[in-house]
């Protein structure tokens, strides 16, 4: 099983979790005013604005983040379907829009983050759900790292040698060379 899958899934698990934590907390709403307490721990029950995006903008974030889940489902389910068949046609095909789709999640989600962080208040404390968000991305990079490296002939060695046995995705990859 590709090292990429596995990542892939425990991206969009955290992905998703993001995205439940953020809304159950109204952050999804635009001016919205939450305790501080809640937000931060803090022992002063004093209420600060956290997302305070126009509604056109709080669309477009949304957007952004349903695309990059629905792409990392797409991905996980390409990486799957061309582990787990020995027979596919075009499977240089496959591989690159494996490799495309994985650029398409990091882009999508750098884009979420970084909308995120500047719409932030200026304070000092750093929202538990920012970081996730910031993992959910972390953890996709590392995918689309381990997917580029895996289809690299120099660490197919490496990467397979850290299992048991040889995995049916690098052994696809090197009936490619």
């Amino acid at each position: 099983m590709s090292y990429a899958a596995g990542l892939q899934i425990t991206g969009l698990v955290t992905h998703n979790w993001c995205r439940t934590s953020l809304s159950q907390m109204g952050l999804f709403q635009p001016a919205t005013y939450i305790p501080a307490s809640v937000m931060f721990d803090d022992p002063e029950d004093v209420c600060i604005r956290v997302w305070a995006l126009q509604p056109a903008w709080l669309y477009v974030v949304r957007v952004f983040i349903f695309l990059a889940t629905v792409q990392s489902i797409i991905a996980t389910v390409v990486i799957f379907a061309y582990t787990c068949m020995s027979q596919l046609n075009g499977q240089r095909n496959i591989l690159l829009f494996i490799i495309i789709d994985n650029l398409v999640i990091v882009s999508l989600n750098s884009i979420g983050c970084i909308v995120f962080v500047l719409e932030l208040p200026g304070s000092q404390h750093y929202s538990w759900s920012y970081i996730e968000i910031l993992c959910a991305s972390g953890l996709s990079i590392f995918a689309s790292f381990l997917t580029v490296m895996e289809l690299k002939s120099p660490y197919r060695n490496v990467l397979s040698n850290l299992d048991t046995g040889r995995s049916v995705f690098v052994a696809l990859i090197e009936k490619l060379h």
